[in-house]
């Protein structure tokens, strides 16, 4: 398997996409700050991601994900209840 790079363009271009209106994470930083200020702070977060995958050491905060479910819109009698279903983190 080829070496996986992050790069700060790419971090860079999915802070600039990210949605300013989501909740916070964990680390209880707003969305709507990080995507203000994605040109500053694409570098370290490059840093902190590259170092992360190429030690293969992962903060505890980022394993943890509480798990929801939605109902879907839209689904018909018919279908089976666990289909009207799916998974958010």
């Amino acid at each position: 398997m080829p070496p996986i790079t992050i790069t700060v363009e790419g971090v860079d271009k999915l802070w600039t996409g990210a949605n300013p209106n989501k909740s916070q994470g964990p680390d209880e930083i707003s969305p709507r700050l990080l995507k203000e200020l994605h040109t500053e702070i694409a570098t370290i977060l490059t840093i902190i991601f590259q170092r992360s995958l190429d030690t293969g050491i992962v903060s505890k905060v980022w394993k943890h994900a509480i798990i929801t479910s939605a109902f879907k819109k839209g689904q018909g009698q018919n279908q089976v209840f666990t289909d009207q279903y799916h998974t958010h983190a």
